[in-house]
């Protein structure tokens, strides 16, 4: 009996592969990019926007290049860092806590310059609480937050274009 199933688990463990790549499971951050995005123009307002975008599609795949050699572009037009007091201290009047925001529009256009995606925005927001007592930490920890926050609509931009560009 229990050669048996000693001889049924390299069987079992093929099968349950088979199911699993069969209904199109994959490890996050992966599944790379569409055949159109081998090679890729990234432009952004800001230095830290456009980096975060090439990591991500060089990551899964894409080559950079220039836009006179760019199968698709992608153009991030708009990037705003906001931000809104939610709470007040109620000893000292001072603000406490925070809502920040990093809102971009961004647009893709193929090699014959049509719009595949037209400015469209994608937003994080997130809250933080302020202590005037730890101020340089507390100004490091929003430089945090906005990177991350930026990394987050990177992600989110590169998720809406592997939803419209068919894969293969």
């Amino acid at each position: 009996m229990q050669l048996a199933l000693i001889k049924l688990r390299p069987l079992v463990a093929v099968a349950l592969s088979l199911v699993i790549a069969g209904c199109g499971y994959q490890l996050r951050g992966t599944g790379g990019l569409p055949d159109a995005f081998s090679h890729v123009f990234v432009q952004a307002r800001s230095t830290q926007m456009r980096h975060a975008m090439e990591q991500l599609l060089e990551a899964n795949g894409a080559t950079l290049v220039p836009r006179s050699d760019a199968q698709v572009s992608i153009l991030v037009t708009r990037e705003d860092l906001k931000e809104r007091l939610l709470s007040v201290d109620p000893n000292t009047g001072r603000a406490r806590e925070f809502e920040i925001a990093y809102i971009a529009n961004f647009s893709v256009r193929d090699n014959a310059g049509k719009a595949v995606v037209e400015n469209e925005r994608m937003q994080i927001v997130r809250d933080y609480v302020f202590d005037v007592d730890a101020v340089i930490g507390k100004s490091r920890e929003r430089g945090v937050l906005y990177a991350e926050m930026r990394r987050d609509v990177a992600l989110q931009i590169f998720n809406r274009i592997r939803a419209v560009y068919p894969r293969g």
